[in-house]
Protein backbone atom coordinates (compact mmCIF):
# COMPACT_ATOMS: atom_id res chain seq x y z
CA UNK A 1 0.00 0.00 0.00
CA UNK A 2 1.21 3.48 -0.82
CA UNK A 3 0.29 4.77 2.66
CA UNK A 4 2.43 2.12 4.38
CA UNK A 5 5.36 2.86 2.04
CA UNK A 6 5.09 6.59 2.77
CA UNK A 7 5.00 5.88 6.52
CA UNK A 8 8.19 3.79 6.21
CA UNK A 9 9.92 6.52 4.21
CA UNK A 10 8.81 9.13 6.74
CA UNK A 11 10.18 7.04 9.63
CA UNK A 12 13.52 6.66 7.85
CA UNK A 13 13.67 10.42 7.22
CA UNK A 14 12.97 11.08 10.91
CA UNK A 15 15.68 8.62 11.98
CA UNK A 16 18.19 10.27 9.67
CA UNK A 17 17.32 13.72 11.05
CA UNK A 18 17.57 12.53 14.68
CA UNK A 19 20.99 10.96 14.14
CA UNK A 20 22.62 13.62 12.03
CA UNK A 21 21.87 11.91 8.75
CA UNK A 22 23.93 8.74 8.92
CA UNK A 23 22.11 6.72 11.55
CA UNK A 24 25.06 7.08 13.89
CA UNK A 25 25.12 10.64 15.18
CA UNK A 26 27.18 12.50 12.61
CA UNK A 27 27.91 13.17 8.97
CA UNK A 28 25.48 13.49 6.14
CA UNK A 29 26.17 10.52 3.86
CA UNK A 30 22.64 9.14 4.27
CA UNK A 31 20.98 12.55 4.32
CA UNK A 32 21.27 12.70 0.54
CA UNK A 33 20.10 9.13 0.02
CA UNK A 34 17.15 8.96 -2.33
CA UNK A 35 14.00 7.54 -0.77
CA UNK A 36 13.06 5.53 -3.85
CA UNK A 37 12.84 1.77 -3.75
CA UNK A 38 13.90 -0.57 -6.49
CA UNK A 39 10.98 -1.13 -8.91
CA UNK A 40 11.04 -4.92 -8.49
CA UNK A 41 11.03 -4.82 -4.69
CA UNK A 42 7.90 -4.22 -2.69
CA UNK A 43 5.07 -5.94 -0.88
CA UNK A 44 4.16 -9.31 -2.32
CA UNK A 45 0.66 -9.20 -3.81
CA UNK A 46 -0.09 -12.66 -2.36
CA UNK A 47 0.21 -11.13 1.13
CA UNK A 48 -2.39 -8.39 0.61
CA UNK A 49 -5.05 -10.36 2.46
CA UNK A 50 -2.88 -11.01 5.57
CA UNK A 51 -1.14 -7.64 5.82
CA UNK A 52 -4.11 -5.38 6.50
CA UNK A 53 -3.22 -2.82 9.22
CA UNK A 54 -4.78 -3.55 12.62
CA UNK A 55 -6.45 -6.74 11.40
CA UNK A 56 -4.82 -9.95 12.56
CA UNK A 57 -7.96 -12.06 12.14
CA UNK A 58 -6.36 -14.02 9.29
CA UNK A 59 -3.47 -15.19 11.49
CA UNK A 60 -3.17 -18.77 12.73
CA UNK A 61 -1.21 -19.84 15.80
CA UNK A 62 2.33 -21.21 15.47
CA UNK A 63 1.38 -24.39 17.36
CA UNK A 64 -1.44 -25.10 14.88
CA UNK A 65 1.15 -25.49 12.12
CA UNK A 66 2.92 -28.75 11.38
CA UNK A 67 6.45 -27.34 11.48
CA UNK A 68 9.27 -29.75 12.24
CA UNK A 69 12.16 -27.34 12.83
CA UNK A 70 14.53 -30.12 13.92
CA UNK A 71 14.57 -31.64 10.44
CA UNK A 72 13.71 -28.91 7.93
CA UNK A 73 13.65 -25.20 7.13
CA UNK A 74 10.58 -23.47 8.58
CA UNK A 75 8.81 -21.54 5.82
CA UNK A 76 5.79 -19.32 6.30
CA UNK A 77 4.13 -19.45 2.91
CA UNK A 78 2.98 -16.38 1.00
CA UNK A 79 -0.62 -15.47 1.79
CA UNK A 80 -0.34 -17.05 5.25
CA UNK A 81 -0.10 -15.20 8.56
CA UNK A 82 1.37 -17.12 11.48
CA UNK A 83 1.17 -15.69 15.01
CA UNK A 84 3.59 -16.73 17.73
CA UNK A 85 1.59 -18.01 20.68
CA UNK A 86 2.36 -18.62 24.36
CA UNK A 87 3.88 -22.04 23.58
CA UNK A 88 6.80 -20.30 21.81
CA UNK A 89 7.93 -18.51 24.98
CA UNK A 90 11.59 -19.17 25.76
CA UNK A 91 14.14 -20.46 23.28
CA UNK A 92 12.77 -21.35 19.86
CA UNK A 93 15.47 -23.31 18.04
CA UNK A 94 15.21 -23.38 14.25
CA UNK A 95 18.49 -25.12 13.29
CA UNK A 96 17.60 -25.16 9.56
CA UNK A 97 16.56 -21.51 9.45
CA UNK A 98 13.42 -19.43 9.01
CA UNK A 99 12.02 -18.18 5.71
CA UNK A 100 9.17 -15.68 6.04
CA UNK A 101 7.45 -15.33 2.67
CA UNK A 102 4.03 -14.69 4.20
CA UNK A 103 3.63 -12.84 7.50
CA UNK A 104 5.05 -13.69 10.94
CA UNK A 105 3.41 -11.81 13.80
CA UNK A 106 5.08 -11.68 17.21
CA UNK A 107 2.81 -9.59 19.46
CA UNK A 108 4.52 -9.76 22.85
CA UNK A 109 2.03 -7.31 24.37
CA UNK A 110 -0.94 -9.58 23.70
CA UNK A 111 0.89 -12.54 25.26
CA UNK A 112 1.48 -10.88 28.63
CA UNK A 113 4.34 -9.30 30.56
CA UNK A 114 6.15 -12.59 31.19
CA UNK A 115 6.29 -13.58 27.51
CA UNK A 116 9.67 -13.56 25.80
CA UNK A 117 11.05 -15.49 22.86
CA UNK A 118 14.57 -16.00 21.55
CA UNK A 119 14.38 -17.18 17.94
CA UNK A 120 17.66 -19.02 17.30
CA UNK A 121 18.50 -19.77 13.67
CA UNK A 122 21.47 -19.76 11.31
CA UNK A 123 19.51 -17.35 9.10
CA UNK A 124 16.19 -15.51 8.92
CA UNK A 125 15.01 -14.61 5.43
CA UNK A 126 12.21 -12.06 5.26
CA UNK A 127 10.65 -11.85 1.83
CA UNK A 128 7.20 -11.09 3.22
CA UNK A 129 6.28 -9.38 6.49
CA UNK A 130 7.92 -9.64 9.92
CA UNK A 131 5.65 -7.82 12.39
CA UNK A 132 7.15 -7.59 15.91
CA UNK A 133 5.17 -5.69 18.54
CA UNK A 134 6.19 -4.84 22.08
CA UNK A 135 5.68 -1.73 24.15
CA UNK A 136 8.23 -2.89 26.73
CA UNK A 137 11.49 -0.99 27.03
CA UNK A 138 14.28 -3.00 25.49
CA UNK A 139 17.13 -3.72 27.88
CA UNK A 140 19.47 -6.65 28.53
CA UNK A 141 17.33 -7.57 31.52
CA UNK A 142 14.01 -7.41 29.66
CA UNK A 143 13.89 -8.50 26.04
CA UNK A 144 10.46 -9.51 24.83
CA UNK A 145 11.74 -10.63 21.42
CA UNK A 146 15.26 -11.57 20.39
CA UNK A 147 16.67 -13.04 17.19
CA UNK A 148 19.95 -14.90 17.70
CA UNK A 149 21.79 -15.81 14.51
CA UNK A 150 23.80 -18.99 14.99
CA UNK A 151 26.54 -20.70 13.05
CA UNK A 152 28.29 -19.63 9.89
CA UNK A 153 26.11 -21.19 7.20
CA UNK A 154 26.23 -19.43 3.81
CA UNK A 155 22.78 -19.10 2.30
CA UNK A 156 21.90 -18.00 -1.22
CA UNK A 157 18.44 -16.65 -1.89
CA UNK A 158 16.87 -17.10 -5.29
CA UNK A 159 13.44 -15.58 -4.96
CA UNK A 160 11.07 -17.10 -7.48
CA UNK A 161 8.19 -14.89 -6.39
CA UNK A 162 9.24 -11.89 -8.45
CA UNK A 163 10.15 -13.91 -11.56
CA UNK A 164 7.08 -12.47 -13.29
CA UNK A 165 8.66 -9.00 -13.04
CA UNK A 166 11.64 -10.06 -15.18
Amino acid sequence: SELAEEQRASSLRALMEDTGGDGGGGGDAMATMEMERHPSFGPLPCNDIVDAPDDDSMCVDWTDQSYDPSSTLVTIECGTCVRMDASTSGALDLPHGLNVVGKLLIDADSLGPEYSVDVRAPFVLVQGVLDVRSSRTVSPADEAVRFSLTGDLDVDLASMIHAHNS
